[in-house]
């Protein structure tokens, strides 16, 4: 057998992931074609690819199949997280957590995260920490 014809390919976690961030897809927008993203993250995507804006949005091509549709820019959002709330950060391709130490203009979080490193996260990859187990005080 050989390897998946790239529609297929593509077409196997439409409805589930978000291919641009790769993160689970509750609901989305969807394109023209069919294929699903958050729309924070179809809006950063049309931005970053210099696509001209209008009142009715932007023409950008599909990432997954490269179909020409419309784009909503959404506007920047409203922080959700304030410094000191706990969260959960997509970092790569795994959540940490960590903790909020400010809110970046333009819709972002700098995170302190446990181990004591720090970073800028996109707002959309930000995420309140799911309760879990106690944490051990540190030493």
């Amino acid at each position: 057998a050989g390897p998946l014809s790239p529609v297929l390919a593509c077409g196997a976690n439409t409805m589930e992931h978000c291919s641009i961030c790769l993160e689970g897809l509750d609901n989305g927008v969807a394109l023209a074609c069919g294929h699903r993203f958050h729309a924070a993250c179809l809006a950063q995507m049309a931005s970053a690819v210099g696509t001209a804006a209008t009142r009715r949005g932007a023409l950008t091509a599909c990432p997954n199949c490269r179909a020409v549709s419309r784009v909503a820019l959404v506007s920047t959002p409203v922080a959700a997280f304030s410094v000191g709330d706990r969260v959960s950060a997509l970092w790569g391709d795994r959540w940490y957590p960590g903790v909020v130490d400010g809110v970046i203009d333009g819709g972002g979080y700098e995170i302190r995260w446990d181990d004591g490193d720090e970073g800028d996260v996109l707002a959309a990859h930000v995420r309140a920490e799911a309760p879990g187990p106690a944490r051990p005080p540190p030493r």
